[in-house]
């Protein structure tokens, strides 16, 4: 009896020294796609070999946990595609192995823009296979949302250590060491921001902006700029007067007005008038100053003849696109007198100002993609501010923890004010500061009246 019972204790450690000790893992397959995002903005995949030796080191360290095996067989390289059209990658078939106890383990990585929007997300999945049966699957996925909120719909650029961030989380999750979330995944975080904004203004002295109102719409809104809650400038703006004149363009108006009426109904022709347009704007001090914006431009509006068959024939003049055909200059006059001069201007998606504020040359730009907007004198960055409202008792607030109610243009729903951080050189007073602001409050005022 004792001899037939070491017969089985000898037959069981073989055979579980057969599965448990000698099984290996192998990789036979191991893909990253990547389809509609920008490949710039995220690190050179196919070659950057310590890119993809973290990558496989991670997934190789990850794996023997999850099955409990030592040896493990890795590719040469994580394979790269990228697709521009809509087809989409799949994950490989895998091959039966020499050894049935072994596991044969195919992934596939995938970062996509999605099809009807312009969120992006970063997907994963694995197939493992034991005995020629699928012993184990698993898919995750998770949206990437910029930390820093902008207007445009692309991705913030994705350095090497937070692309090993993010793969990491979804290996984890891909092989359950971790639960699955439905969170989005956000790229950057405010330390990195603000390591940057140091590189750009060392030491930098970090100001509070406290706005209510719209101010990039051209209607009534206050700021207050504080240094360690004390208050340093206060200043409400109020929308002035607007006006549009020009010569009327008689002939054109008489040759559209016959023409549509030759044509018959519903036919239309047009015309341009050339007008002067003239904004302007109050910005009054808590010291009692008030300074007059005022900008001014030429261009061409298309005014198109109507012969309106709904409206028994008659012709209706309507207003079509406009052409601009001079700068639009802002002058900020106090006193009657010429305080500061600047032209305003957008490039592509930059907004932008340039000109003089008492002896100063000023640039002011403003990218809604990246969310900053920067003073610029003599070639250096003077002050920085973070355009996104950062007061967390605002429910239209951002924050990293609250990404769902993220606001790029300060509309908003709330009454409560906004708090946008502002980083200035430490060798700025007070007086330059103040005149630095203007200058954003001209950039403010632009962008409220550019047509």
């Amino acid at each position: 009896m004792s001899s037939m019972k070491s017969k089985i204790l000898f037959l069981f450690l073989l055979f579980y020294s057969g599965t448990v000790f000698s099984q290996n893992a192998v990789i036979q397959s191991f893909d990253h796609a990547a389809r509609w995002v920008n490949e710039k903005n995220f690190p050179s995949f196919a070659s950057n070999k310590y890119l993809q030796d973290t990558l496989l080191l991670l997934t190789s360290e990850a794996l023997k946990r999850k099955f409990n095996v030592k040896e493990m067989s890795l590719p040469n390289e994580i394979a790269y595609k990228y697709y521009t059209g809509f087809g989409k990658p799949k994950i490989k078939s895998l091959k039966k192995a020499a050894d049935s106890r072994d596991y044969n383990i195919a992934i596939l990585s995938f970062i996509t823009r999605d099809t009807y929007n312009s969120k992006v997300y970063w997907n994963m999945e694995i197939v493992v296979q034991q005995n020629g049966a699928v012993s184990f699957s698993n898919q995750t996925g998770h949206e990437l949302e910029n930390f820093a909120p902008s207007i445009n719909s692309e991705l913030e650029p994705i350095n090497e250590s937070e692309f090993i961030r993010v793969f990491s989380v979804l290996m984890d999750e891909l092989l359950d060491s971790t639960k699955k979330s439905s969170e989005k995944i956000i790229i950057g975080s405010q330390e990195s921001i603000e390591d940057s904004i140091s590189i750009a203004i060392p030491n930098a002295v970090k100001l509070k902006m406290i706005t209510n109102g719209n101010f990039m719409a051209n209607s009534k809104f206050s700021v207050s700029v504080e240094k360690e809650q004390k208050i340093l400038s206060n200043v409400v703006y109020s929308r002035g007067k607007e006006s549009s004149k020009g010569k009327g363009n008689f002939s054109g108006w008489l040759l559209a007005n016959a023409t549509s009426a030759a044509l018959g109904d519903n036919s239309s022709s047009s015309y341009m008038k050339k007008t002067r347009e003239t904004r302007t704007g109050n910005l009054e001090f808590s010291t009692g100053e008030i300074h007059v914006l005022k900008m001014e431009w030429e261009q061409n509006t298309e005014k198109e003849v109507v012969n309106d068959a709904d409206n028994d024939g008659l012709i209706a003049t309507r207003t079509g696109y406009s052409e601009q055909l001079s700068p639009m200059i802002i002058q900020i006059i106090k006193n009657d007198s010429l305080y500061g001069n600047l032209t305003y201007f957008k490039e592509g998606e930059i907004f932008a100002v340039e000109g003089e504020i008492q002896n100063h040359t000023i640039n002011v730009t403003y990218a809604p993609s990246s969310s900053v907007l920067r003073v610029i004198e003599n070639n250096e960055t003077i002050v920085i501010v973070e355009m996104y409202n950062v007061n967390p008792e605002n429910p239209d607030s951002f924050s990293g923890n609250k990404k769902s109610n993220k606001i790029f243009f300060p509309p908003t729903k709330s009454k409560l004010p906004e708090w946008y951080n502002v980083y200035v050189a430490n060798n700025i007073n007070q007086a330059d500061t103040a005149n630095y602001m203007e200058a954003i409050f001209c950039l403010f005022f632009g962008i409220g009246n550019h047509t």
